[in-house]
């Protein structure tokens, strides 16, 4: 876990640098930082997804929402494949961080893939919580994997439409 957490800190700490980089990579570009992004766990990337609405600008909004969405919703698998082996690790004493697991966690029991589509569409800096939670319920990963993804692709279409939409405004 603290090498997940190490990694995570790096790529926060590199994010303009890795934004300006990959982003002159076009689509291909914008799937690896969307899959940067989300492959960090317990630490926000923003700046790195902030790359995809400029991306917006120049490039087809929907394909890139599209592409960004898969990339996005690969790299959530961190959090899950974390919960997912380490329910041990998880029994915390913090109540703040044991509520927001168990909301996420009622969420998810109840309507487990519209659970996980809902919380990856929406801007949603706990999101690490709810793939955690989604491993730590047994969820199978390519059920995880394909609702993320489809709600990572709605999140990532309206960021990339915003900067479309950007453009006209100056």
């Amino acid at each position: 876990i603290s090498a997940v957490v190490f990694i995570s800190l790096l790529i926060w700490l590199a994010a303009p640098h890795l934004a300006r980089v990959l982003g002159a990579y076009s689509y291909f570009g914008a799937f690896f930082i969307a899959f940067l992004a989300s492959a960090t766990v317990f630490v926000p990337a923003g700046p790195l997804q902030f790359a995809i609405v400029g991306m917006g600008r120049t490039l087809d909004p929907l394909l890139l929402g599209l592409v960004a969405g898969i990339g996005s919703g690969l790299g959530e698998l961190s959090g899950f494949f974390i919960g997912h082996g380490s329910a041990h690790f998880l029994k915390t004493k913090d109540k703040t961080l044991k509520w927001l697991l168990k909301l996420q966690s009622s969420l998810l029991r109840r309507w487990a893939g519209p659970g996980v589509f809902l919380l990856s569409a929406m801007p949603n800096p706990f999101f690490d919580f709810a793939g955690i939670a989604a491993g730590l319920m047994g969820m199978k990963w390519h059920e995880f994997l394909f609702w993320c993804i489809a709600g990572r692709i709605v999140r990532f279409i309206m960021l990339a439409y915003a900067g479309a939409w950007s453009v006209a405004w100056l």
